[in-house]
């Protein structure tokens, strides 16, 4: 799960096994509107971006998980607890 400090930074998803990085609710984390975190899946374990209960998760086709070893992908807060899902997402 993200955490403050994760805010515009870069987080290194490296597993071997399938993994999955939860996006909280901001009751939770307040992370301010604009916050950028970049998400690199570093091995073979497919890394999946999850939304919390309450929170909404906005990518093209609904997809969520990076596409393979190295891919990327960014997470944008652009409301209290909406965010995009931008990048090699499968």
């Amino acid at each position: 799960t993200l955490v403050l400090t994760d805010k515009d930074k870069l987080i290194e998803m490296e597993n071997a096994a399938a993994n999955t990085l939860t996006v909280p609710l901001n009751s939770s984390v307040a992370f301010d509107v604009g916050t950028q975190i970049l998400i690199v899946q570093k091995d073979a374990g497919t890394t999946t971006i999850a939304a919390a209960a309450g929170v909404t998760l906005l990518s093209k086709d609904s997809n969520l998980d990076i596409g393979g070893q190295y891919g990327a992908a960014t997470c944008i807060k652009i409301a209290t607890d909406t965010w995009y899902v931008i990048g090699d997402l499968a």
